[in-house]
Protein backbone atom coordinates (compact mmCIF):
# COMPACT_ATOMS: atom_id res chain seq x y z
CA UNK A 1 0.00 0.00 0.00
CA UNK A 2 1.18 3.44 -0.77
CA UNK A 3 0.89 5.27 2.14
CA UNK A 4 1.92 8.65 0.37
CA UNK A 5 -0.30 7.96 -2.78
CA UNK A 6 -3.34 7.95 0.27
CA UNK A 7 -1.68 11.27 1.73
CA UNK A 8 -2.33 13.04 -0.99
CA UNK A 9 -5.81 12.01 -1.69
CA UNK A 10 -6.60 12.93 1.65
CA UNK A 11 -4.70 16.20 1.49
CA UNK A 12 -6.83 16.66 -1.80
CA UNK A 13 -10.60 16.15 0.40
CA UNK A 14 -9.22 19.19 3.02
CA UNK A 15 -7.90 16.41 5.91
CA UNK A 16 -5.00 18.29 7.77
CA UNK A 17 -2.32 17.48 9.71
CA UNK A 18 -1.83 13.81 8.44
CA UNK A 19 0.94 11.80 9.93
CA UNK A 20 2.17 8.79 9.39
CA UNK A 21 2.34 6.00 12.31
CA UNK A 22 0.86 8.04 14.89
CA UNK A 23 -1.15 6.96 17.62
CA UNK A 24 -4.55 7.68 18.47
CA UNK A 25 -6.72 7.22 22.05
CA UNK A 26 -3.60 4.60 22.94
CA UNK A 27 -4.64 2.63 19.14
CA UNK A 28 -1.49 2.86 16.99
CA UNK A 29 -2.12 3.89 13.46
CA UNK A 30 -0.62 4.30 9.81
CA UNK A 31 -2.06 7.41 8.92
CA UNK A 32 -4.22 9.96 10.86
CA UNK A 33 -5.53 13.07 9.64
CA UNK A 34 -7.93 16.06 11.26
CA UNK A 35 -10.20 18.27 10.09
CA UNK A 36 -13.29 20.20 11.31
CA UNK A 37 -16.66 20.36 10.92
CA UNK A 38 -17.96 23.95 12.62
CA UNK A 39 -17.16 22.78 16.14
CA UNK A 40 -16.86 19.19 15.98
CA UNK A 41 -13.09 17.98 15.36
CA UNK A 42 -12.95 14.98 12.82
CA UNK A 43 -10.29 12.37 12.47
CA UNK A 44 -9.69 9.84 9.48
CA UNK A 45 -7.87 6.64 11.12
CA UNK A 46 -6.44 4.14 8.99
CA UNK A 47 -4.45 1.02 9.81
CA UNK A 48 -2.55 -1.59 7.18
CA UNK A 49 -3.57 -5.11 7.50
CA UNK A 50 -1.97 -7.85 5.69
CA UNK A 51 -5.03 -9.76 6.01
CA UNK A 52 -8.43 -9.33 7.85
CA UNK A 53 -9.98 -12.31 8.98
CA UNK A 54 -11.90 -13.46 11.87
CA UNK A 55 -8.49 -14.05 13.69
CA UNK A 56 -7.84 -9.51 14.31
CA UNK A 57 -11.75 -8.51 13.19
CA UNK A 58 -12.09 -8.96 16.58
CA UNK A 59 -8.92 -6.66 17.55
CA UNK A 60 -10.52 -4.30 15.04
CA UNK A 61 -13.96 -4.29 16.49
CA UNK A 62 -12.56 -3.56 19.93
CA UNK A 63 -10.28 -0.82 18.85
CA UNK A 64 -13.86 0.66 17.04
CA UNK A 65 -15.83 0.41 20.21
CA UNK A 66 -13.32 1.93 22.29
CA UNK A 67 -12.36 4.74 20.38
CA UNK A 68 -16.51 5.11 19.81
CA UNK A 69 -17.20 5.08 23.54
CA UNK A 70 -14.15 8.11 23.88
CA UNK A 71 -15.51 9.80 21.47
CA UNK A 72 -19.28 10.85 23.03
CA UNK A 73 -19.74 13.57 25.20
CA UNK A 74 -22.37 14.91 27.07
CA UNK A 75 -21.14 18.26 25.85
CA UNK A 76 -19.10 18.53 22.69
CA UNK A 77 -17.99 15.12 21.22
CA UNK A 78 -14.92 13.94 18.92
CA UNK A 79 -16.13 12.08 15.82
CA UNK A 80 -13.92 9.75 13.26
CA UNK A 81 -13.43 7.97 10.46
CA UNK A 82 -12.02 4.30 10.97
CA UNK A 83 -10.66 2.66 7.51
CA UNK A 84 -8.74 -0.76 7.79
CA UNK A 85 -6.91 -1.33 4.54
CA UNK A 86 -6.11 -4.75 3.79
CA UNK A 87 -4.56 -7.04 0.85
CA UNK A 88 -6.68 -9.68 1.72
CA UNK A 89 -10.52 -9.84 3.34
CA UNK A 90 -12.09 -12.85 4.80
CA UNK A 91 -15.70 -11.98 3.26
CA UNK A 92 -17.50 -14.06 6.55
CA UNK A 93 -16.26 -10.82 8.68
CA UNK A 94 -17.22 -8.10 6.59
CA UNK A 95 -21.13 -8.23 8.20
CA UNK A 96 -19.87 -7.63 11.75
CA UNK A 97 -19.00 -4.29 11.68
CA UNK A 98 -21.03 -1.45 12.01
CA UNK A 99 -20.84 2.14 12.50
CA UNK A 100 -22.17 4.24 15.14
CA UNK A 101 -25.76 5.32 14.76
CA UNK A 102 -26.41 9.11 14.40
CA UNK A 103 -30.17 9.09 15.52
CA UNK A 104 -33.12 10.47 12.90
CA UNK A 105 -31.38 13.12 11.31
CA UNK A 106 -28.36 13.37 13.27
CA UNK A 107 -30.41 15.14 16.08
CA UNK A 108 -31.87 12.77 18.37
CA UNK A 109 -28.84 11.88 19.63
CA UNK A 110 -28.25 11.77 23.35
CA UNK A 111 -24.30 12.01 23.30
CA UNK A 112 -22.46 13.33 20.48
CA UNK A 113 -19.60 12.12 18.61
CA UNK A 114 -18.62 8.77 17.43
CA UNK A 115 -17.65 6.98 14.23
CA UNK A 116 -17.90 5.25 11.12
CA UNK A 117 -15.98 2.21 9.53
CA UNK A 118 -14.59 1.83 6.19
CA UNK A 119 -12.70 -1.36 4.62
CA UNK A 120 -11.04 -1.73 1.90
CA UNK A 121 -9.87 -4.89 0.17
CA UNK A 122 -6.88 -4.13 -1.79
CA UNK A 123 -7.45 -8.03 -3.73
CA UNK A 124 -10.60 -7.80 -4.84
CA UNK A 125 -10.53 -4.42 -5.17
CA UNK A 126 -13.95 -3.46 -3.33
CA UNK A 127 -14.58 -0.70 -0.45
CA UNK A 128 -17.14 -1.38 2.22
CA UNK A 129 -18.97 0.75 4.38
CA UNK A 130 -22.15 3.06 4.74
CA UNK A 131 -22.19 6.12 3.99
CA UNK A 132 -25.67 7.86 5.68
CA UNK A 133 -27.97 10.47 4.73
CA UNK A 134 -27.55 12.17 7.34
CA UNK A 135 -26.20 14.20 9.59
CA UNK A 136 -24.91 16.27 6.70
CA UNK A 137 -21.14 16.06 7.93
CA UNK A 138 -20.85 12.44 8.58
CA UNK A 139 -22.47 12.03 5.19
CA UNK A 140 -19.88 14.51 3.86
CA UNK A 141 -16.61 12.72 5.29
CA UNK A 142 -18.16 9.32 4.74
CA UNK A 143 -18.96 10.24 0.71
CA UNK A 144 -15.16 11.76 0.71
CA UNK A 145 -13.10 9.11 2.40
CA UNK A 146 -15.02 5.94 0.24
CA UNK A 147 -13.87 8.13 -2.70
CA UNK A 148 -10.48 8.04 -1.55
CA UNK A 149 -10.56 4.72 -1.04
CA UNK A 150 -11.84 3.63 -4.84
CA UNK A 151 -9.16 6.17 -6.30
CA UNK A 152 -6.68 4.30 -4.78
CA UNK A 153 -7.77 0.74 -5.80
CA UNK A 154 -8.66 1.81 -9.19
Amino acid sequence: MDANKLIELLESKGWKKIAQNSEYMNFNFDVVGERWFTLTKWRVLVKFLDNLDEKNIQEVSRMFSTISDKSKSWIWGKCFLLCIIANSMDSSVIEGLKRDSFGLFGVFRIKGGGGNIFLADLGNKKVYGEVPKLPYDVHKYSTDLKEVLENLLF
